[in-house]
């Protein structure tokens, strides 16, 4: 009896594993920024329709190949680029380490508009990539124009006195020492 329950259960697990297993496709093409082939980074592909598997792998010299899933799917492309070189420790034989940053627009990663459809067999997706942002690339320079722009309209006219006013404010001296009394 033991056997047989065994066996069906090992038969259930494998018709159940077959069954959700995702039809994928091979991918593979190219990724330029400005025109030229990406050096190094990476590659990953999200199916949008919740069916499945996520995959992805690494950009060489701008050349990418995998398999993924079959449909429609996310694509983030990553590179990075070294700023600085810090110790790792704060002692004085500590080793370096890279510190980078992400060197593509957050629109082809961190909010990726990128999307292809991946159907069974070989599919090529070439990516040509620019590097000058969008300004919802960079949050940091699109908050502090708003910024400007919304304490301008609430200030107006005034704002420009005030600051008028400070130039020609004379900057205050500082005060002198007082002498100490001799014995």
């Amino acid at each position: 009896m033991r056997p047989v329950v065994l066996t069906c259960l090992a038969a259930v697990l494998c018709v159940a594993a077959l069954g959700c297993a995702a039809k994928k496709g091979t991918i593979e093409g190219t990724v330029t920024l400005d025109g030229e082939p990406l050096p190094k980074g990476s590659i990953q592909f999200y199916p949008t329709e919740g069916v499945g598997q996520s995959a992805g792998t690494l950009i060489i010299d701008g050349n990418y190949k995998t398999e993924a899933s079959v449909g429609v799917n996310k694509v983030v492309i990553n590179s990075t680029k070294v700023i600085r070189r810090v110790k790792l420790y704060d002692t004085p034989k500590s080793p370096m380490v890279d510190h980078v940053m992400e060197a593509l627009p957050a629109r082809y990663n961190a909010r990726s508009e990128l999307t292809v459809t991946v159907k069974s067999g070989t599919n090529t997706m070439n990516f040509e990539l620019t590097s000058e942002p969008k300004d919802e690339d960079d949050p940091a320079k699109s908050t502090e124009d708003d910024d400007k722009a919304k304490e301008k309209e609430k200030d107006g006219p005034k704002a420009k006195e005030k600051d008028s006013a400070k130039d020609k404010e004379k900057p205050e001296e500082a005060p002198k020492p007082k002498e100490k009394p001799s014995k």
